[in-house]
């Protein structure tokens, strides 16, 4: 088997982990979604035996950020960060998803893909940030719940962060190579 052969196969492999990945991460968001949106309506949900199972959801998604332990500015804050930053994460495992799917099938130095390798770098910007106010917060009021981040991946999640910064400068000058050899052609 040829080095091109065997990296096509463990791109198709990739491919399809990622969507695994993506597949089973967006289920998670749509079940959290409906476990706060529950909690809103939990009232009215109770009296609805064929929705009582949002309830032990909400319950479940209340310890973990630790609602009737911490002030409420605190429970809503890390909830919200935490819905925040966890869609973000569904958002870059799609993108992965899309580019490696790109990829996959021999384009590699175009337009979408450079679009793609930008919303991943954004999205990863963002989840750094989010994940830095998080660990402020953590800083602050010592959480007890464990939902906001202690700010010890950080250092990491930069390094990461530049390492998507690097590919993506070389997809935009993989492009504009492409763009030059076409224009000779």
């Amino acid at each position: 088997m040829t080095t091109q052969n065997k990296s096509k196969k463990i791109l198709s492999i990739l491919e399809k982990i990622s969507f695994l990945v993506f597949a089973v991460h967006a289920l998670v968001w749509v079940g959290l979604i409906a476990a706060f949106i529950g909690g809103w309506l939990n009232p009215i949900i109770s009296q609805v035996s064929a929705l009582k199972f949002l309830v032990g959801m909400t319950s479940r998604a209340n310890q973990y950020v630790g609602v009737g332990v911490n002030p409420i500015w605190l429970s809503v804050s890390a909830t919200g960060l935490t819905m925040m930053m966890f869609t973000l994460r569904v958002l870059i495992i799609y993108l992965v998803y899309r580019l490696l799917k790109q990829i996959t099938v021999n384009n590699i130095f175009n337009e979408t893909n450079l679009r793609f390798v930008r919303w991943i770098n954004y999205s990863f910007m963002g989840f750094i940030g989010l994940d830095m106010i998080s660990a402020i917060i953590f800083k602050l009021v010592h959480n007890p719940s464990g939902a906001l981040s202690n700010g010890h991946g950080l250092s990491f999640e930069v390094l990461a962060w530049f390492t998507i910064y690097v590919i993506y400068i070389v997809f935009e000058y993989g492009l504009q190579i492409q763009k030059d050899n076409d224009s000779i052609i």
